[in-house]
């Protein structure tokens, strides 16, 4: 499923911007890492636009802001958590997506997400949206 149909069930639709003259170009060109590899980066920076364009306040990631840091609810560093993008809609409040791998079917998100979506989940506060996104190919 691509990205335009995962945002389209939302309600947000999705056609990534033309114009990226305000993205980080660093968080755009990246090698990889925490914040993925360019391909991902470039995918995030889309997402993030398409949000601004919709009404939404990019408060984390999405190319334009340090990512939001969830802290581990049992203290200590285990069991962090980043987001790739945080948003907020005064009509909305707040969303949280996250770009994840997928399994061959192109919509499962792998174990090891769903496990990272369920950390996350307990980690926001309810009525607080989380959307997985897969990556692009």
């Amino acid at each position: 499923m691509t990205t335009t149909a995962l945002l389209s069930g939302i309600g947000l639709g999705f056609a990534p911007a033309a114009e990226m003259s305000f993205i980080d170009a660093a968080a755009v060109t990246g090698r990889g890492g925490r914040l993925g590899n360019a391909a991902t980066r470039s995918q995030i920076a889309d997402i993030a636009l398409e949000l601004k364009d919709r009404g939404y306040q990019i408060t984390g990631g999405g190319g334009l802001k340090k990512e939001e840091y969830l802290r581990p609810l049992g203290g200590g560093q285990k069991g962090g958590s980043y987001l790739d993008i945080t948003a907020y809609h005064p009509k909305y409040g707040i969303l949280r997506i996250n770009t994840v791998d997928v399994l061959k079917d192109g919509i499962t998100p792998t174990s090891r997400e769903l496990k990272n979506a369920a950390r996350i989940r307990t980690q926001i506060n309810p009525g607080e949206k989380l959307l997985l996104i897969p990556k692009r190919k």
